[in-house]
């Protein structure tokens, strides 16, 4: 049974298995593990699917951080630009487990919702 779409991405985006939410969606930092130890569920069903969703959704929040120091919001010396240079570079580190979880468990509803009955 599909998940409601904000249920999925919740899962998703803490690393959990969209369907379930209990299993691991990763066996390492970014290595799917398909199917899920719990449910079953094939993640990533055809390789490549995904990324358009990984691509769009790291290029928006790179643009509106680039779009932050672009506008020097704070004082224009090379330590704030350093020190923001250095937040978002963490920052971006950090979620992308998050992020491509969010993805997959998006692609995962998309799917179920297409492959539901009564669904043209």
């Amino acid at each position: 049974m599909a998940a409601r779409l904000r249920t999925a991405i919740v899962r998703g985006a803490r690393r959990r298995c969209p369907q379930c939410g209990r299993g691991a969606l990763f066996s390492g930092w970014l290595a799917v593990r398909s199917p899920c130890l719990e449910c079953g569920l094939e993640v990533v069903e055809d390789e490549g699917d995904s990324w358009i969703f990984v691509i769009l959704l790291d290029r928006i929040f790179v643009l509106v951080l680039l779009g932050f120091v672009y506008f020097r919001l704070g004082p224009p010396n090379s330590w704030f630009i350093g020190s923001i240079f250095a937040a978002v570079t963490g920052v971006f580190v950090y979620t992308t487990p998050h992020r491509f979880g969010a993805c997959l468990a998006f692609v995962y509803w998309l799917r179920e919702r297409q492959q539901a009955p009564g669904r043209g």
